[in-house]
């Protein structure tokens, strides 16, 4: 299930790279990358709870 949000994320940032790629930087565009998304999702996907940096 996570793993479907995960892709559709990722889907989206992608979708938006396109449309926006005349509006803005490319470096603001693509700032999630699809490697940042596993990494914030890694731990929900091996069933640990997020953490929150204080």
């Amino acid at each position: 299930m996570l793993r479907n949000y995960m892709a559709e994320i990722t889907r989206f940032v992608g979708s938006n790279e396109v449309r926006s790629e005349k509006k803005c930087e490319p470096e603001t565009v693509s700032a999630v990358s699809r490697a940042e998304l596993e990494a914030l999702f890694s731990d929900l996907l091996d069933g640990k709870p997020p953490v929150q940096p204080l």
